[in-house]
């Protein structure tokens, strides 16, 4: 649109400049013309005055001479030579004041000079006149020089006049090359003018042309988009797209033009408002923020629903406020969405149920964990108590001996007794150590590692050294860590008691298990590491699996490294490696160091 005025102003301009220099030159040519042709005019105007008057006195003056010597005759006569006299001093004066260019000026000098001259002729034909009026008588010698004279005069006007003459045609040439150049200017002022008008008016067509091509572009992206796309003014449908009458199932435009949005909605939109008012109010923010996106509900022609996301943006258009309405119909998402929510809420309960099954038999597998470790620890208890049985079985046996044998010594006696005293409070003590790890109590507490490490070997101590499995320790006392003693206990004797079975199963001549604690990076680290040779890899990624056993002859019930795993990572917050050395397997219990020690000592 400003291109298209710009192109209009140019045009008029381009005129009106062009009205301007042509009246410009023709007013000049025509001003110079006549400035000429007065000039020229005046000149030989003057020569004829001259002429005539001389030519009277003259007449007159030879009338007087033949006999015509009236009184009145001879002030005419006079009266004539002082009328030419007087006529060409006005005029040398009116020449001289006269301004022109530079070639005429010279010509108009010369012609001046010429009139100065012939003004003192002039007055030599008066003086002659007066003479020959008061000499009627005189010699002819003096008559006949002042009829030379007389021609002579004459000879010179005519000489002006015909300079006069010539200098008029040098005008007229002067005038017409004048004229030809400034036809020539005319004409190119013209031919570019023509070609500024040519040039707008192209301009103009090609601007009409690339709007038209332009409105069809718009029109065709308008028509033709997939998203429906509604126009409103003072809250009413002014147009709308093709996708539109598809979405609301409309066989033609009529249906939906001049109507509010909530016209085409139902009257309770999704979130229980009234449609009315509430897209009033979305309309206002729009008009207040220049742009407003939401959800909404629009009913088709045949009374369905369908949902679309509404993008409203304010415009403002020769002085009118248009919004412009952008539907995108997002029935599908909103029904996958239902959908997913639907699957959410079911895929919840199952989730639900599965944890509970798996807590289920989370605790069975524990129970049945424990039940293994119950075994493996009556068979430890036994393992401890046959000795001490055994002496309390011959003790009793001498006594009975020396009873029967009367030989009984009251002092021996009762040093046998406090000595079955002292195996049974032994027996005793590890009943207590046994019952304590079997307490289920999962609070953390604040231990150092040996402290869980002697509790362990006062259990499993016993049956190593049965087994003549040397036991061999480096344990920095100094580090704390928070664990719940009994599950991490459990951890530990089931890392001891699978180095235990496995030295013994390969019949490892020096049996070795090798104990160390340490500290690296703020972490504290647990290695317990066997001489056994190690464990093959293709099932050493499998060893922590549920189930998963390398003793099932033997009774194994695969669970005790898989019960250890959860007790690190879930319990004890803690990693867990397991790799193979040049000696054996290792394992090593990775876990934060525990620096606030007053939990201990509370």
């Amino acid at each position: 649109m400003n291109q298209q005025r710009i192109s209009i102003v140019i045009a008029i301009l381009s005129i009106f400049f062009m009205l301007m220099i042509n009246i410009a030159i023709l007013t000049s040519i025509t001003q110079a013309w006549k400035d000429s042709l007065k000039d020229d005019l005046s000149s030989r105007k003057h020569i004829s005055y001259l002429k005539e008057e001389l030519s009277i006195g003259y007449l007159w003056l030879t009338e007087y001479i033949n006999g015509d010597s009236s009184i009145d005759i001879q002030k005419d006569i006079l009266l004539h030579f002082d009328n030419a006299q007087d006529k060409n001093i006005d005029f040398v004066k009116v020449m001289t004041n006269v301004k022109h260019n530079q070639n005429k000026n010279k010509n108009e000098s010369e012609i001046v000079q010429e009139f100065n001259k012939i003004h003192n002729s002039i007055v030599n034909m008066k003086e002659m006149a007066l003479y020959r009026l008061s000499h009627i008588d005189s010699d002819s010698k003096n008559h006949t020089k002042f009829d030379n004279d007389f021609k002579k005069l004459f000879v010179k006007l005519r000489d002006i006049d015909n300079k006069i003459e010539k200098h008029f045609e040098h005008g007229l040439a002067y005038q017409d090359i004048n004229f030809s150049n400034n036809a020539i200017f005319l004409l190119a002022v013209n031919g570019l003018m023509f070609l500024i008008l040519f040039l707008t008016y192209r301009t103009h067509k090609k601007y009409e042309s690339d709007i038209s091509e332009q409105k069809k572009v718009f029109e065709i992206l308008f028509q033709k988009s997939s998203d429906g796309i509604l126009l409103i003014e003072n809250e009413r449908v002014t147009d709308c797209n093709e996708a539109v009458l598809e979405m609301l199932k409309s066989p033609n435009v009529d249906e939906i033009l001049n109507k509010r949005l909530s016209e085409l909605s139902p009257a309770i939109q999704w979130d229980g408002r009234d449609s009315l008012a509430k897209m009033e109010e979305m309309i206002q923010i729009c008009l207040e923020k220049g742009k407003h996106n939401f959800e909404w509900i629009h009913s088709r022609m045949d009374g369905e629903n369908f949902w679309v996301e509404v993008a409203l943006t304010a415009l403002h258009i020769q002085n009118k406020e248009i919004i412009h309405v952008s539907w995108r119909n997002i029935s599908q998402r909103k029904a996958l969405e239902a959908s997913l929510q639907q699957k959410s809420q079911l895929y919840k309960k199952l989730n639900q149920e599965l944890d509970t099954t798996v807590k289920q038999q989370s605790a069975h597998l524990i129970q049945q964990s424990r039940l293994a470790q119950m075994g493996e620890m009556i068979s430890m208890i036994a393992h401890q108590w046959r000795q001490p049985l055994a002496s309390i079985s011959t003790i009793t046996g001498t006594l009975n001996l020396s009873i029967v044998m009367e030989q009984f010594d009251k002092e021996k006696s009762l040093k046998k007794l406090e000595s079955i005293s002292e195996i049974s409070q032994h027996l005793s003590s590890t009943i207590d150590v046994f019952r304590s790890f079997f307490k289920e109590d999962k609070n953390s507490e604040v231990f150092t590692l040996s402290e869980i490490i002697d509790s362990c070997m006062d259990i499993i101590g016993p049956l190593l050294t049965s087994k003549n499995i040397i036991l061999k320790s480096n344990i920095d006392d100094t580090l704390f860590v928070k664990v719940p003693p009994n599950e991490f206990k459990q951890v530990i004797l089931n890392f001891l008691k699978n180095a235990e079975d496995v030295l013994v199963d390969r019949n490892i001549s020096e049996p070795y298990i090798w104990i160390d604690v340490y500290e690296k990076d703020s972490m504290v680290h647990l290695s317990i590491e066997d001489n056994a040779g190690g464990i093959p890899e293709d099932i050493i990624e499998k060893i922590f699996d549920p189930y998963f056993t390398t003793k099932s002859l033997s009774g194994g019930t695969g669970l005790g490294l898989y019960m250890s795993k959860i007790i690190l990572e879930e319990h004890c917050k803690s990693r867990y490696l397991v790799k193979n050395t040049s000696r054996g397997a290792q394992f090593e219990i990775i876990m934060p160091l525990n620096k606030n020690i007053t939990n201990k000592e509370n």
